[in-house]
């Protein structure tokens, strides 16, 4: 059910409907490093991670809707890195609830989404540098758990427009 309201939602997400994005136009953005794209509104600004560069963070101007977008290697497979990853970020899951998986307008990915934070896994095949690795994009996008209801729609609508423009991964 999830996936269908996804794939709904998408076409109707990125048009401008909340506070987040008024009337201003979607633009593209790239992680400084590595071949992943998405969009938002213009007013975005970049998050500073100190330490941590290699994770991209978009922030919705009025900071209430942060995107983050990075890169790992490993021998797990997506939906298992997926669920390490939930469990690692205390996303409290429905007993037994394993990942959603969906076909967005770029890629297959697979992904768990509860009030506040989507979390998702993209596999872009074997990592060049670790060929017995899989190259794994993950995408984190949050809102306060109480604004969640009326941005689902602009989250799942930035999901569907993240885009792998390179093959493998680091």
């Amino acid at each position: 059910m999830k996936w269908f309201m996804l794939i709904l939602l998408a076409a109707s997400a990125l048009a401008p409907s909340s506070p987040e994005c008024g009337e201003k136009k979607a633009e593209t953005h790239r992680h400084p490093d590595l071949p992943i794209e998405f969009k938002t509104f213009e007013g975005w600004h970049s998050v500073p991670r100190p330490g941590d560069e290699e994770t991209f963070e978009m922030a919705s101007p009025g900071g209430e809707v942060h995107v983050m977008v990075w890169y790992t290697s490993t021998e797990q497979d997506a939906a298992r890195y997926l669920m390490k990853m939930a469990d690692m970020k205390g996303l409290k899951l429905e007993e037994g609830a394993g990942p959603d998986r969906v076909r967005t307008t770029h890629h297959d990915m697979v992904f768990y989404e509860i009030p506040g934070t989507l979390l998702a896994v993209i596999d872009n095949g074997s990592s060049r540098n670790h060929p017995a690795e899989n190259a794994l994009y993950i995408v984190q996008i949050s809102c306060p758990r109480e604004g969640y209801v009326g941005r689902d729609g602009l989250i799942r609508g930035i999901l569907d427009t993240v885009r792998i423009t390179g093959v493998g991964g680091p």
